[in-house]
């Protein structure tokens, strides 16, 4: 994407990365900074400070992409580390896992309110540093309702308050002795 911003006659034997940053305006680009003037020799060499010109030369330029922190407000809840570095277009990747006792996590969001998620496969287009929020849903007690003979309708024959869990999340069943339950005229 190179485009030409300055055609110039400079004297021979002159510094010229000096006379370009005196004389040569190069326009900004978000979130990037401007990394070096370089020429590109037959070797794929940057233009050194200092160098001297000897003779018509093309010079370039190149930026890098700033780096800039992500910050985690966890609401009440833990996370180590406090923030992440994240690099300018390039794809946020993965973000620390929060806790909070008696919570589950239920993701990062942009804004204090928790009604836009981070899209950890986008790509990081904001020019500075920014602050993301958890979101956390309360656990509680629900209750765990068991039938027998493939019944789900009517009575149950037992019914178990389970601690600590969301409603609408699954129940791993390994983690009870459901048979402890049954009636013995169980068929």
């Amino acid at each position: 994407n190179a485009k030409t911003i300055a055609q110039a006659e400079v004297a021979y034997g002159t510094d010229l990365i000096s006379w370009l940053n005196a004389n040569v305006t190069v326009g900004e680009r978000t979130g990037y900074k401007l990394d070096k003037w370089f020429n590109w020799d037959w070797f794929g060499n940057k233009y050194e400070d200092g160098k001297k010109v000897k003779g018509w030369t093309n010079v370039y330029v190149s930026y890098t992409a700033n780096e800039y922190k992500i910050y985690f407000e966890a609401n009440g809840g833990k996370v180590d580390p406090a923030f992440t570095t994240v690099t300018f277009d390039k794809e946020i990747g993965a973000l620390a896992m929060p806790t909070k006792d008696g919570y589950a996590f239920r993701g990062w969001f942009w804004d204090s309110a928790c009604t836009n998620m981070v899209d950890t496969s986008a790509k990081y287009t904001v020019a500075g540093d920014s602050t993301v929020y958890a979101k956390w849903e309360k656990k509680e007690t629900v209750k765990l309702h068991i039938y027998q003979n493939g019944k789900l309708t009517g009575d149950p024959i037992q019914t178990i308050d389970v601690p600590n869990y969301i409603k609408g999340d699954v129940i791993d069943l390994t983690k009870f002795n459901v048979g402890n339950y049954f009636k013995p005229d169980y068929k």
